[in-house]
């Protein structure tokens, strides 16, 4: 199993950081993984929410279909996924106050047979990705 964590601080309270975050139309703006859906896109994240998002990992576009598991607003969004080749994914938003705003942390966890053999490889990609997208979601921001 590869896992990959991440945070940013953010000068900007939950409340602001979290539509952004969270919201499904959002995530072209700062996740840079992502390129779209397959099919409708969600109009929220909620407790049991199913789609297909379409990503670029390692430079090749894939799918994964996604469930959400956990939602509690303002503070943490978690998903598992089932991608090509037998891959499982889970993946975590948190937002925590800071007396200056927001500190978001990304965990992505990613295993199979497949990921073995680019382990390597594939959590420097994610932990890249993971960094620019943190950068992404401090602009979207402001």
């Amino acid at each position: 199993m590869t896992t990959v964590i991440s945070t940013v601080e953010l000068p900007a309270a939950p409340e602001r950081v979290w539509p952004v975050l969270a919201g499904p139309a959002e995530l072209g703006r700062w996740q840079t993984t992502h390129l779209g859906y397959q099919g409708a896109e969600p109009a929220a994240f909620t407790d049991g929410t199913t789609f297909t998002q379409k990503v670029r990992v390692m430079g090749m576009p894939a799918e994964v279909t996604w469930t959400v598991a956990e939602v509690a607003e303002n503070a943490r969004l978690a998903m598992t996924g089932s991608g090509p080749m037998g891959i499982t994914l889970r993946s975590s938003y948190e937002v925590e106050p800071t007396a200056d705003g927001s500190r978001v942390r990304l965990c992505q966890q990613v295993q199979g047979t497949a990921v073995a053999a680019v382990a390597g490889p594939l959590e420097r990609e994610l932990r890249s990705a993971q960094e620019q997208s943190l950068a992404r979601l401090r602009d979207a921001v402001g």
